[in-house]
C-alpha cells in the first residue's frame, strides 16, 4: 500500500516538470522567432517596416494604412504580401518549422 501511494506522486511531479519544461521551451522558441522577425524588419525600407507594424502590431486595416501613407489599397496589400514572403523565407532559413 505504501509504495502504491508514493508512485502516483512521483509521476505527478515528473508530469509537472515536463509541463514546465514545455512552457520554458515555448518561450525560448518565441524569443528566437521574435529576434528573427526583428532582423528581417530591420533590413526593410522604413515604409515597409511601418506598413508591417501598422498591420500586424497595431491591427490597422489595409484601408487605414493606405490612407495614412496616401497609397492605393492594392499597393499596401502587395507590400504586405512581399514582406510576409521575405519573413517566411528567413524563418525557414533559420530552421523554423512553419
Amino acid at each position: 500500500d505504501r509504495l502504491r501511494k508514493i508512485k502516483p506522486r512521483e509521476y505527478t511531479v515528473l508530469e509537472k516538470d515536463f509541463a514546465e519544461f514545455d512552457v520554458v521551451e515555448d518561450k525560448v522558441i518565441d524569443m528566437l522567432n521574435a529576434e528573427i522577425v526583428r532582423r528581417v524588419l530591420s533590413g526593410l525600407e522604413d515604409t515597409d517596416k511601418d506598413i508591417f507594424v501598422r498591420r500586424f502590431y497595431y491591427c490597422q486595416s489595409i484601408k487605414e494604412i493606405a490612407l495614412a501613407f496616401n497609397f492605393k489599397s492594392k499597393y499596401v496589400e502587395n507590400r504586405i504580401y512581399h514582406i510576409k514572403k521575405q519573413l517566411r523565407e528567413k524563418l525557414i532559413d533559420a530552421g523554423v518549422n512553419l
